[in-house]
């Protein structure tokens, strides 16, 4: 998946080459004067001298770990998720993967920020985005910090299936 959004292609055409540095690009900020746009939203009541300034980050985080069961041991096809902890809580495609067989894990390009991050043993794909579905979660996530080129390592205990 290309970070950086690009037009829709027309049928048999092929994606348009995106240069490796900007393949780890993710929006850093956006600002309108001192109003953070990216976390906080966009609202137009009128006209406005300051100006839209957009800043693309080009050093992204990762993350790793072991998903874990209560007593501690691995647990194989787990599915792990990032949430951030800001505006775009559930504005924008939360990162996720699977566990392998030994639990373990491994997110890349991710930005800089908090986050909290959940482990399942089964959960509906996607279902993640949804507040709603979340709120039943809450507290059972484990805080993370990424930081700009940062590498953060933690092992989260697996929420068992429903």
């Amino acid at each position: 998946m290309n970070p950086i959004l690009t037009s829709a292609l027309a049928p048999g055409a092929s994606s348009p080459s995106i240069p490796a540095s900007l393949r780890t690009a993710y929006v850093k900020s956006i600002r309108i004067g001192s109003d953070d746009v990216l976390n906080g939203g966009l609202r137009v009541t009128g006209s406005s001298q300051d100006e839209l300034v957009i800043v693309i980050g080009t050093n992204p985080g990762s993350f790793e770990g072991r998903a874990i069961n209560a007593d501690g041991q691995p647990v194989r096809a787990a599915t792990v998720v990032m949430i951030p902890e800001s505006g775009l809580k559930f504005r924008i495609d939360h990162k996720f993967v699977f566990t392998d067989a030994s639990g373990a894990f491994q997110i890349q390009n991710i930005p800089p920020g908090d986050y909290q991050v959940y482990a399942f043993e089964q959960i509906e794909k996607g279902s993640w985005q949804d507040p709603r579905v979340m709120g039943a979660y809450e507290g059972r996530g484990k805080p993370v910090r990424i930081d700009e080129g940062g590498k953060a390592a933690i092992d989260v205990i697996v929420i068992p299936r429903p």
